[in-house]
């Protein structure tokens, strides 16, 4: 029996050496690697990933420690395939204490400060995060006045708690970001009012969202997660701007009320990057809805279309847009 574990443990520590020299000849790299590695396994409507991706993962991490032991990017790699569980705190903290500089790490690490509720040691780090101006703005549109606004990862949940903390806008709003509740201690410690009965997350993603945005009607949960994670939910779960709503009052007033808040953006010399193309990309929807709402009432928008029309051109989305126009015909 004892031959036998050390036969599995020399596998493993031979699969490391391997992953070792395959990995990239800088960390930065096989930092990037990882990353682009751990979305790529991503799924649609679960936080989980299977059973090889996990392990793949696991001997990325290990490799890394190999070949780029006491590294920023090998203590945050871990801290990422951890799931962002407090119990890697230790890991970011030891990332950023070895390379303050680094942008991601900075953020986590603010991000992690956040869901620990140490808005103290949250707030030093508010200086040293670095956001576009299109970012910010983005989720400023998306903010709801008050309620709960679940977003699905770290990425999204960064620049909207920046917004609070930083510039005190909808400051009074619950931001519940999906990575951490993974976390057992952030999901008892933050959810109590709000689980409906429902404690189980990881793994039953769907069943704890429905819960959630029927518990309360002032939950909004985000358009950048993805629809999947909306399945069985569909029926009574409408888009009321760059977020969905359970049982809104109204859709087409909400609908409205977010097209007279953007109205006047510039859309037409708008300078996007790809990435914010793909965010600004969620502003479509809401926006043909409420036109597709308003003809079905006898009404034409002009405005609303012209406006339509300047971000989808901007968006690399004209041809796809006129056919949904003109479908509406």
């Amino acid at each position: 029996m004892k031959r036998k574990w050390y036969i599995l443990i020399g596998l493993i520590f031979m699969q490391s050496i391997v992953f070792a020299q395959d990995l990239p000849e800088t960390a930065q790299a096989a930092l990037k690697a990882y990353i682009d590695m751990r979305e790529g396994y991503k799924h649609s409507s679960t936080k989980q990933f299977s059973r090889d991706e996990q392990l793949t993962m696991d001997d990325w991490c290990y490799a890394m420690e190999k070949k780029f032991p006491s590294t920023a990017e090998t203590e945050y790699a871990w801290y990422l395939n951890n799931h962002f569980y407090s119990d890697a705190s230790d890991r970011i903290k030891k990332a950023y204490d070895l390379n303050p500089n680094d942008q991601q790490i900075t953020r986590s690490l603010f991000g992690y400060y956040v869901m620990q509720n140490d808005l103290s040691n949250a707030k030093m780090l508010l200086s040293k995060l670095q956001f576009a101006k299109n970012e910010l703005n983005y989720y400023k549109d998306a903010l709801p006045q008050k309620g709960v606004f679940i977003v699905s990862s770290e990425k999204d949940a960064i620049p909207v708690f920046y917004l609070q903390l930083k510039q005190g806008i909808a400051s009074s709003v619950k931001v519940v970001c999906m990575d951490y509740l993974i976390s057992d201690n952030y999901r008892t410690k933050n959810m109590k009012s709000y689980s409906n009965g429902t404690t189980k997350f990881f793994g039953a993603e769907k069943a704890y969202l429905k819960a959630l945005m029927n518990s309360n009607a002032d939950v909004y949960l985000s358009a950048t997660v993805s629809q999947g994670y909306l399945d069985g939910n569909e029926s009574n779960t409408y888009l009321v701007g760059l977020s969905y709503q359970s049982n809104p009052s109204s859709q087409l007033d909400h609908l409205q009320a977010f097209w007279n808040k953007i109205a006047k953006k510039d859309w037409a010399n708008l300078n996007l990057t790809s990435a914010q193309k793909r965010l600004y990309t969620n502003y479509l929807p809401p926006l043909l809805t409420l036109y597709k709402l308003k003809l079905a009432r006898g009404t034409d928008d002009p405005v609303l279309k012209k406006g339509i029309v300047a971000l989808a051109d901007k968006l690399s989305q004209t041809k796809n847009v006129e056919m949904i126009l003109k479908s509406y015909q």
